[in-house]
This record gives C-alpha cells, structure tokens and sequence, in this order.
C-alpha cells in the first residue's frame, strides 16, 4: 500500500514545462493567460490581466494537444516576472478522465523536453548548416522551417516542445527584428537568440545550450 502511495504521489507530482493557452474564469471575469508548467496537481500561468491580489477559487479552461480540459481550483499565488503576473493555481481533485489527458501532455512534454530541440531560422543555407551541425554537437535538436508559416506550424506542435529560436539577420525577406516579434506575441514563452554575422556557430550553439540550461532549471 505505502508503494502504491508513494506512486501516486511521484505521479501528481510530475511537472513539465506543458505551453499552451488558458482561460481564467474567476468572480470579476474572463482572463487569457498562457501556461507555463502543468501538472496533475496544478498550472502555473501567466497574464498581464490579472491583479495581484486576485487569491480565491477559480475554474481553468486549459487548451492542450489532446483538447480543451476545465479543472476547478484555487490561485494560491500571484507574484511580478517582469511586466507579467505569475499565477499559481492548486487544482481541486479532477475527474479520472480529465487526469489522463493532463498526464498525457505533461509526460509528452517530458520526453520532448529531452530532446531540446532549436529552431534555426535562417535562410542561408551554408549558415544553416553550420548551425545544425553546432546544435547536434552541443547534444540539442535542430529543427529548420523554410518558410514562415512553416516556422509558425513548428512552434504550434506542442509534441515538438520548441522553446528556443535561434534566428539570423534575415529569413523570408524578414528582418531578425519582425521575426523575433512576431514570435514573442504569439509564443511568449520561447526563448528567442538573435544570431549575428560576426559570432561561430560554436558560440550560438552555447547560447542556445545555456537557454535550455536556463529552462530547465526554471520549472
């Protein structure tokens, strides 16, 4: 029995650095927020539309791979990251169903977590190049979009866990400076590395490896 417990404990524990959007549903209304981590026991979230003092039970719509899921809950903290709050939510003991596909995301993210994959965008093919190789030898995934909605498609799979960018000067006609703003708005939570002419390969591969040292020793 103590193992079986110990079990269930080990598994609400699990936590990963699940991404998605979310809807706050508290008494003073409907707030979006993005999720930063998740787990069985609850999702840690971020908003610029929630106010400091907002402690109290909520309802949480979290939008996942596998669907939408609505937990109920408590925030049980609010702290500044920034110009964002960050939102700690206790989940209310949630239905099996609704565990099983929290569960799902959160061991996806795990195992794609491993792989710390970076998107080179960039449309210099002998760069590009130079850049994978650097990635592959510093243990990190390459993942190379060739166009901008392909680009947009690989930060949207959440099975892929893109969470560095590492963008050249210019990509499709677009400068690093649109690219990596366009990235912020629609993905907040990427890490985004502007490459430069005069830096190797070598040195961006590092950068990228201290992101994903940074990442994952924030959740």
């Amino acid at each position: 029995m103590g193992t079986l417990a110990s079990g269930n404990e080990r598994r609400r524990a699990l936590r990963a650095p699940v991404h998605g959007t979310a809807v706050l549903h508290r008494s003073r209304g409907a707030v979006r927020a993005h999720i930063e981590n998740l787990s069985l026991g609850g999702v840690l979230l971020r908003s610029r539309d929630v106010n400091a003092d907002e402690v109290g039970d909520v309802d949480v719509e979290l939008c996942l791979r596998r669907g939408a899921v609505v937990v109920t809950g408590q925030v049980v903290r609010i702290s500044y990251t920034g110009d964002e709050l960050a939102i700690a939510v206790r989940f209310d003991p949630v239905a099996p169903e609704l565990e099983d596909t929290i569960e799902d995301e959160v061991v996806g993210a795990v195992a794609a977590g491993k792989t710390r994959p970076v998107l080179i965008v960039d449309g210099h093919e002998e760069r590009r190049r130079g850049l994978a190789a650097a990635l592959r030898d510093h243990a990190m995934t390459p993942v190379v979009p060739r166009t901008p909605l392909e680009l947009m498609d690989l930060l949207s799979a959440h099975e892929r866990r893109v969470d560095v960018c590492l963008i050249s000067p210019r990509f499709a006609g677009m400068s690093a400076v649109d690219i990596a703003s366009a990235i912020r708005d629609a993905f907040p939570w990427v890490r985004v590395i502007v490459a430069d002419d005069e830096s190797d390969a070598t040195s961006h591969a590092k950068t990228a490896q201290a992101a994903w040292d940074d990442l994952d020793t924030a959740w």
